[in-house]
């Protein structure tokens, strides 16, 4: 399946200029789709094109992947100060 996505000229140059647009939205796009439990970690895998051997879990926060699930992450709120 192909997706085209309609965006005006100054906005496709800002995104264009920052780096590859159609990876960073496939990768938003598989992302998304693996928190919301719409794929799996491997359809996500296979969607961005990476072989099921890579690291299993990506460590929020670090920046890193790890292969073991971490049990002492928890997620830190977020406050919105109007």
């Amino acid at each position: 399946m192909t997706v085209t996505i309609e965006l005006p000229d100054d906005i496709a140059e800002a995104f264009s200029a920052s780096g590859d647009l159609s990876r960073h939205a496939l990768e938003v796009l598989a992302v998304d789709a693996y928190r919301q439990k719409a794929l799996t970690q491997a359809q996500a895998s296979r969607l961005l094109g990476l072989p099921a051997s890579k690291p299993k879990r990506f460590s929020p926060g670090t920046s890193t992947f790890t292969t073991t699930p971490s049990t002492s992450w928890k997620p830190k709120p977020i406050f919105c100060i109007a």
